[in-house]
């Protein structure tokens, strides 16, 4: 048709001909570029087989890399995918949702949902993971007392199986979070092949809803008569053999372990009374990374992956802290630049504190009441837009 067009015009058939190949050969290249697998190691040098009920689609990640590139106050952010994993860690869901509809043979609809719930502050960092898979979507919500977050949601089983699937495949969980992922990808695959359709398929679902989160429901327990799958074992952060077996594994590295500290860090600055200095107060700034106790196996090996920081343990909790000078600057060093949420400015008065405790300016009451000022805007004390 376009041919026809072009020659009805009166332009030269050799321009003709010449436009044509031109559009050929950009398809065919452009088709290439899209099928070819991931590189770099990220499926540890082959392809990731499907899993059973997985279309095509999941095999990997290719087929939306090419739009990971997002326009940020005009700059061009490219989201490492390690980032987006490291980030997911500290705090994604993976859920499988049952609730009784009598529209389905079955009794009841089952859907898979990965969700991210932050602060309405970090609605851009959630923008631009939407933008990252490419698929879901984004809800405000307001709460009891006023203040409003910000829901990224994917429901739909298509695109569970096309996008966010293939991202865990290739790029890991860390936490232990990683087992309710294997549970989640089970029940992904068991929908692909239309088991939640029929009542036997449902309670198969059910047996591994059972061991995710917090489990079947109230409702669900009287109805069915389930017994748990058992919950996977989730090592992966083990010492590894070899750099190959390590990005396998799904071993720490910087970018992911920048998206967990954008996640699960705080960054903290303390003024206390203290007669021994000569001014009458003492700054202390510390960086905290909590996690349950669980994952106190991860916590020690993000602290061999740095070289230093205390582990503390305390109940149900796991706390990596930093509060040597030498070590926040170290710290300071790896995430300059790298946070991207709105972490990154409560970051950013650490940092001009961290410089004036640098050059011993906290010793002086004009240093002093500059870090008042500076950490009365910090974490909570920051003003957000309502």
């Amino acid at each position: 048709m376009v041919l026809k067009i072009l020659l009805n015009a009166g332009i030269s058939p050799i321009i003709v001909v010449t436009y044509v190949l031109f559009l050929i050969f950009l398809t065919v290249y452009v088709k290439i570029v899209i099928v070819s697998p991931p590189r770099g190691g990220e499926t540890c040098g082959a392809p990731t087989p499907l899993a059973r009920g997985q279309s095509a689609g999941v095999r990997s990640l290719s087929t939306i890399e090419a739009s990971q590139r997002l326009n940020a106050g005009g700059l061009e952010l490219i989201l490492d995918p390690y980032y987006i994993t490291g980030f997911s860690d500290g705090e994604s869901s993976f859920i499988i949702s049952i609730l009784k509809n009598n529209n389905y043979k079955a009794g009841y609809v089952v859907v898979p949902i990965f969700s991210i719930h932050l602060h309405i502050k970090d609605y851009l960092l959630l923008e631009q993971i939407k933008n990252y898979f490419q698929v879901g979507t984004l809800q405000i919500k307001n709460n009891k007392i006023g203040n409003r977050s910000v829901i990224y949601t994917v429901r739909s089983l298509k695109d569970i199986t096309n996008n966010i699937i293939p991202h865990f495949e290739n790029y890991p969980l860390l936490t232990k979070k990683r087992a309710d992922y294997l549970l989640f990808k089970e029940v992904v695959n068991l929908m692909n092949q239309g088991k939640h359709l029929k009542i036997e398929g449902l309670k198969e679902i059910l047996a591994y809803k059972a061991s995710m989160n917090n489990g079947l429901n109230e409702i669900l327990k009287k109805e069915f008569d389930i017994t748990p799958v058992q919950r996977p074992e989730v090592n992966v952060y083990s010492t590894p053999l070899s750099t190959e077996v390590a990005v396998c594994r799904g071993a720490i590295n910087k970018k992911w372990l920048i998206g967990f500290i954008e996640a699960e860090g705080t960054f903290i600055c303390l003024v206390r009374k203290n007669v021994t200095h000569l001014i009458g107060f003492a700054v202390t700034l510390s960086f905290s990374l909590p996690q349950h106790s669980r994952d106190s196996g991860l916590m020690l090996k993000i602290q061999e992956f740095l070289g230093w920081g205390k582990i503390y343990e305390r109940n149900s909790m796991v706390n990596l802290t930093i509060t040597r000078r030498s070590e926040i600057n170290n710290l300071i060093n790896i995430l300059k630049g790298e946070l991207i949420g709105a972490k990154k400015l409560d970051f950013e008065d650490f940092v001009k504190i961290q410089e004036i405790v640098n050059k011993d300016l906290h010793k002086t009451k004009e240093g002093l009441a500059q870090i008042i000022k500076i950490k009365k805007n910090m974490n909570m004390g920051r003003d957000v837009e309502k």
